[in-house]
């Protein structure tokens, strides 16, 4: 069972924080407001920090799965 998943700051500046406690086996994408991916990594640890300084400001889309089954899904604006 998955607890909650933190994510801040929103709106982000240059990076933001993904935070829970049951990590193996997940992956987080973000899509722009268009559906593209622009960025996808797999948890390391209880903590993960996004940069997304190389990014335009706008509204992006995070998505976070687990053994390839649905985890979280979170409207961010990045700001700059």
């Amino acid at each position: 069972e998955f607890e909650h998943v933190k994510v801040y700051p929103n709106p982000v500046d240059n990076y933001f924080i993904i935070e829970r406690t049951n990590w193996q086996n997940t992956v987080w994408q973000l899509f722009n407001a268009s559906g593209f991916l622009v960025k996808r990594g797999e948890f390391s640890g209880n903590i993960e920090q996004v940069d997304v300084k190389d990014l335009t400001p706008g509204v992006f889309y995070l998505y976070i799965e687990n053994n390839k089954q649905f985890v979280n899904f979170q409207k961010l604006i990045i700001n700059k």
